[in-house]
């Protein structure tokens, strides 16, 4: 029962999800999708960081992700800001959280992975820098992605170390 009870909520946040080719072309899967321009913030801090995502990573519980970045094109750094907000008083979870800045063409340009346990009633924040190859003055969107995973979640870590490989990012 536990796993079609699973299989069902991911088939329920998958009708959510935006639709992004570069995602699923590079093999994450799973994940729900939000896709943004990133001149679009919800809203800057006073750190510069856009903040372009507030969601949740169960769809049926009080667990709540938001991601924000910023871009220095001078240093060509790309900086993301993940933080997980598990308001369940029971659930953990471990988290997996994909961000893939692309270009016009919707070529990827950087990618960004973490996979985090998420306790619960507790919230957890950091940076996660990224040393892209590629000019990060050429992103004009983001495709952020998350769901519930395990803790190796190897697949997803060799599809990041994958891509990174292929994008020349340090």
């Amino acid at each position: 029962m536990a796993f079609f009870l699973k299989e069902l909520s991911i088939a329920i946040g998958l009708l959510t999800s935006d639709h992004s080719p570069v995602a699923n072309a590079d093999g994450w899967k799973d994940y729900v999708w939000r896709i943004r321009p990133v001149d679009q913030c919800i809203a800057k801090d006073k750190r510069g960081f856009c903040r372009i995502v507030d969601d949740k990573w169960d769809w049926k519980r009080d667990q709540h992700y938001s991601f924000a970045f910023h871009m220095d094109p001078k240093s060509n750094t790309l900086t993301g800001n993940l933080s997980l907000d598990n308001r369940d008083p029971t659930d953990d979870d471990f988290v997996c959280v994909v961000a893939i800045f692309a270009d016009k063409n919707d070529d990827e340009v950087a990618v960004l992975y973490q996979n985090w346990h998420s306790l619960h009633g507790r919230s957890i924040e950091r940076d996660v820098p990224v040393r892209p190859s590629l000019p990060v003055s050429s992103i004009v969107k983001v495709a952020v992605g998350s769901k519930q995973c395990d803790v190796h979640a190897s697949p997803d870590a060799a599809n990041f170390y994958r891509t990174r490989l292929q994008l020349n990012q340090r």
